[in-house]
């Protein structure tokens, strides 16, 4: 059944399961003042519009949330096969906040929010252009395919873990207040970017481009890569030890490698 809430309100005080077999939301408002299950087995329309629950489960084949915000004050689970977040889109959660998707475009200022735990598994992230993904305490980012951070930010107040086949992130940033890991199989481009955490970081990857200003630091930094270019002004520093294992490394034009402890370079 193909259910239609456009500029319309559904409303509960308690709490409710809403399944279709397609949902048209747009500017229309979908709140539970409990939990709130929405299934919906095709398409998700929430364009400029309102999901919001205490506690909030969602599924849906695509989705579309330009502009429009999924919110829960309490846990957020989301399975999702197209999720369009750009555009201002918003998932937020007081709560632990889990996506599954296939692919998530949170581009051009998309926002996904967790004051606890964060934790997205997905086929393809794209964050580029003022994306922003926050994690009060631990994020975990689990990318199957290409992670592309280009002018996005990926932040944890806590923890950072972080898994892709690739990752781009010129002028963007990556940055943690706990441990860092970082494990890309093919090429990270940091060309411009930062990668930085207030304990220890670990990056590993098939090659590391640092280039043109771009910065890598941490209090204890390893570093295990291929190819490492980190001229023209780039910077892997360490306020503790830090250990680098690379196959070719490229510091010239102002390139600096430095670390106030034991430095080890294989």
């Amino acid at each position: 059944m193909s259910s239609t809430n456009q500029s319309g309100k559904i409303s509960s005080a308690n709490g409710f399961t809403l399944a279709a077999t397609s949902l048209d939301n747009t500017e229309g408002s979908v709140i539970s003042d409990k939990a709130l299950i929405v299934r919906v087995a095709q398409l998700l329309t929430n364009l400029r519009g309102l999901i919001s629950a205490t506690g909030l489960n969602l599924s849906a084949a695509t989705l579309d949330n330009r502009n429009a915000e999924l919110s829960s004050l309490g846990e957020l689970t989301a399975t999702v096969g197209q999720f369009d977040n750009s555009g201002k889109g918003r998932l937020l959660a007081n709560g632990a906040l889990l996506l599954n998707a296939d692919s998530l475009n949170n581009q051009s200022a998309g926002a996904v929010s967790g004051q606890q735990s964060v934790q997205l598994n997905v086929g393809q992230l794209i964050n580029t252009g003022g994306g922003s993904v926050y994690a009060k305490n631990s994020l975990g980012l689990k990318d199957t395919g290409v992670l592309n951070n280009d002018q996005g930010i990926l932040r944890s107040d806590g923890t950072l873990a972080l898994s892709a086949a690739s990752l781009g992130n010129t002028a963007g940033s990556i940055t943690s207040s706990g441990v860092s890991s970082l494990t890309v199989d093919g090429a990270v481009v940091n060309c411009g970017g930062q990668i930085l955490g207030d304990s220890t970081l670990v990056l590993t990857s098939g090659s590391l481009d640092n280039s043109q200003n771009g910065r890598i630091a941490g209090k204890g930094v390893k570093l295990v890569t291929g190819a490492f270019d980190n001229q023209q002004g780039g910077r892997l520093t360490s306020t503790g030890t830090l250990q680098l294992d690379a196959g070719l490394v490229n510091n010239s034009d102002a390139g600096r490698i430095a670390s106030a402890m034991a430095l080890t370079a294989v």
